[in-house]
């Protein structure tokens, strides 16, 4: 059993009827006088969970698999599934635990004020000991020092899966499943410069678990993919927290597929690891941006009241690549000016995001009523747009009337079902003034 536990931190353990056991990521196993093989994994990788596609060639008969808790308590109800291999049943459960070994033997107290003492484990599950006296109590398992070295996976039992192959059963198949403990998202960097501005991108690809996957084939998909709510696999807490560290990567290029059906794929050229608890980043695309344009602008709802504060900084451009939704860097001058988030969008389509306030660019919005009757109101809405930048800038004012039925008027503004816009260009340290009427129905 000690042996077992060794092999479990590089992949889940693959038994055959025989013990021939087969090892599918990068370290080999460890307790086998049969012949083993190192097979590689493929990995579908969606950006909150991925599909794990394992070769797996066992002898006959049955096909045990045992899991790292990471790796099982990850596992997304009902995906589980061995194809290739026709099986009669498959049965899931939890083996005993490591320590159960010692349950019988002789191991060394540490309590503290008292010296060490020497006492029987009676049972492990409770962590039941017989001290020199003969008298029975328990304690904790960190205060027990053992003659053999435990694994690194805990003393906790583990997850085992065992598939009975159908007679029929023969050669190779693949263990498949999908897990919410390996998954991807992309980052981006936007860097604005006098000539324009450029889009990087990386992809971050994070192993929440044990597995060190040694990976052939990788896709990475974007798009908008449901699961079930239930999420886990016949367990709901994760055993413990894993740390993602930083990992270097020898992979090659991340290659744009054909979509499917909204669902945007990157084909990754070559193999690379995926260490245990780690995130590996990939440089992902650089697409070339187009129509790029800063400005300032006010996006707020209508009011009957007036106010005044500042507009907000907003960056719009296009992409000529499909963008999955992720985090976005602005750099201007070497500097970071902001992070965001931006959602999927299409290529051609706009990507339009605020960096927060600029207090440089200030408003006073006043409105007067104008009439009101049983059938109607009438606002006049005037905006006086102050720039103390010492270059001129692009304001983009947005209001929103929440009256289907709402008219509004005014020179250079437009209105477009219930949203009224207006652009200008402030010239430096100047101001500019507009004025609209809005006749809000009152039945």
């Amino acid at each position: 059993m000690k042996q077992i536990f060794a092999a479990l931190l590089a992949a889940p353990l693959l038994l055959g009827a025989a013990s021939a056991q087969t090892q599918p990521t990068q370290a080999p196993a460890t307790t086998t006088n049969a012949a083993t093989r190192t097979l590689s994994t493929d990995l579908r990788i969606y950006q909150n969970f991925a599909e794990v596609r394992q070769p797996v060639a066992p002898q006959q008969g049955t096909l045990t698999v045992i899991w790292p808790q990471s790796a099982w308590s990850g596992l997304i109800r009902d995906s589980l599934d061995l194809e290739g291999l026709p099986y009669t049943r498959a049965v899931h459960q939890t083996q005993g635990s490591w320590l159960e070994n010692m349950e019988g033997r002789e191991v060394v107290l540490y309590e503290d004020g008292r010296e060490p003492q020497t006492v029987t484990l009676v049972r492990a599950r409770d962590i039941l000991i017989r001290d020199a006296q003969g008298l029975y109590r328990r304690v904790d398992a960190q205060d027990l020092a053992l003659p053999e070295l435990p694994p690194e996976s805990g003393y906790g039992a583990l997850p085992v899966s065992t598939f009975t192959l159908a007679p029929q059963a023969s050669g190779t198949g693949v263990l498949s499943y999908l897990t919410r403990s390996v998954s991807w998202t992309p980052r981006y960097t936007l860097t604005v410069g006098d000539s324009g501005a450029q889009l990087s991108a990386l992809a971050d690809i994070t192993n929440g678990t044990e597995l060190a996957y040694e990976v052939g084939e990788t896709e990475l998909l974007a798009g908008d993919v449901n699961l079930n709510n239930d999420g886990r696999m016949y367990r709901t807490e994760a055993m413990y927290d894993t740390v993602a560290t930083s990992a270097p990567a020898s992979a090659g290029n991340i290659v744009q597929q054909e979509s499917l059906n909204g669902i945007y794929r990157y084909a990754l050229d070559q193999t690379f690891s995926l260490p245990a608890s780690s995130t590996v980043t990939l440089p992902f695309m650089t697409p070339k941006v187009q129509e790029f344009e800063g400005y300032v602008g006010l996006n707020r709802g209508f009011s009957e009241s007036g106010d005044e504060g500042v507009l907000e900084r907003y960056y719009r451009f296009k992409s000529d690549r499909a963008l999955p939704g992720g985090g976005v860097t602005v750099r201007e001058q070497g500097r970071v000016t902001g992070q965001t988030r931006i959602s999927e969008t299409a290529p051609g389509r706009p990507v339009d995001f605020s960096l927060g306030r600029d207090p440089e660019v200030s408003y006073v919005r006043s409105v007067k009523t104008v009439s009101r009757t049983a059938r109607s109101a009438v606002f006049e809405v005037t905006y006086l747009l102050k720039n103390s930048k010492k270059q001129p800038v692009r304001a983009e004012i947005k209001e929103t009337v929440y009256n289907d039925r709402a008219q509004v008027k005014g020179e250079g503004v437009t209105q477009n079902g219930n949203q009224v816009s207006f652009e200008v260009t402030l010239p430096a340290g100047g101001e500019v003034t507009r004025t609209f009427t809005v006749t809000i129905p009152q039945q």
